[in-house]
C-alpha cells in the first residue's frame, strides 16, 4: 500500500496530520455535530502545479459553537460574513 496504513478508526484530534476525503472531513463536521460556524482563512495558496492550474490551499479552520461565535469574531476582527451566516446572527439563530 505504498506506505500508507489504513486505520479503522482515525481520531484526528491528536496534534499529528492525517490524510482524509473532503466528503469524510464534512461527513465529520456535520455528524459529530461538533460546531455551528467555520472561521476560515487561507494562509498560502501554491502558483499553478500544473497545466491544468491544479493548485494547493493552506487553510487555518477554527470551529466555533453556537453562542461564541459573535464573540470570537470580534475577537478576530472578521466583518465580513457569509450571507446566511449573516442572517442568521442578525435573527438571533447564531450568537
Amino acid at each position: 500500500m505504498s506506505g500508507y496504513e489504513q486505520t479503522p478508526q482515525v481520531w484526528f484530534e491528536n496534534g499529528e496530520w492525517t490524510g482524509m476525503t473532503l466528503g469524510e472531513f464534512i461527513r465529520l463536521m456535520v455528524d459529530g455535530g461538533l460546531t455551528d460556524v467555520v472561521l476560515v482563512r487561507v494562509q498560502n495558496k501554491t502558483p499553478a502545479l500544473d497545466k491544468n492550474g491544479a493548485f494547493r490551499l493552506t487553510l487555518e479552520l477554527e470551529l466555533v459553537p453556537n453562542g461564541y461565535v459573535v464573540e470570537r469574531m470580534y475577537e478576530k476582527g472578521i466583518e465580513l460574513t457569509q450571507d446566511n451566516l449573516s442572517t442568521m446572527i442578525r435573527h438571533g439563530i447564531i450568537s
